[in-house]
């Protein structure tokens, strides 16, 4: 079995991902020109790479067709993708007009790596953080945001998940 195209493999590629743009973005940050700002360059991150390295294709459409992001497809995993995910991604869509793409491996045409949105006009920024926090009330876990002036990048962590990371960094201190 290929590991890097395995579900259980998929979300820890998804966070070398989030890694890479999150170490990019710090290094860039001393050779770029004054004018682009951390956002600007993660847009820039999410039309240079995400879509010249990866498929894309509509989230909600994704989701629905059994495509998996956060869940591993394994049995005993927490499932988030179409219980919450979804539904979530649905709402945004019919609140804002925001069109979710899913960010989808070469390798493997059922695991998404990044789920993203261009802002439509008129929309802003306050809005849709202002709906994300409603959303994260009744959310099994963590949604976590990434903004661009332009661009928006979600991913989602279950329970099981922050548990962990709190528990690491307690044994960190």
């Amino acid at each position: 079995m290929n590991l890097i195209s395995s579900p259980a493999s998929g979300c820890l590629h998804r966070i070398s991902i989030a890694l890479g743009i999150l170490m990019s973005s710090v290094l860039m940050s001393g050779c770029s020109p004054p004018e682009l700002d951390r956002q600007a360059k993660f847009d820039i991150e999410v039309q240079e790479h995400y879509f010249a390295a990866y498929d894309k294709g509509d989230a909600i459409a994704f989701l629905k067709s059994g495509g998996l992001y956060v869940d591993s497809g394994e049995p005993d995993d927490p499932q988030l993708d179409r219980p919450h995910i979804l539904p979530l991604l649905e709402r945004m869509k019919s609140k804002f007009g925001m069109d979710p793409l899913a960010v989808i491996s070469k390798q493997d045409a059922k695991l998404a790596f990044a789920v993203v949105a261009k802002m439509p006009q008129g929309v802003t920024q306050d809005d849709v953080q202002k709906f994300l926090l409603e959303e994260q009330e009744n959310f099994p876990g963590e949604i976590l945001q990434e903004w661009g002036h332009e661009w928006l990048s979600l991913d989602f962590l279950s329970q099981q998940d922050v548990d962990a990371l709190e528990e690491l960094e307690r044994m960190g201190r």
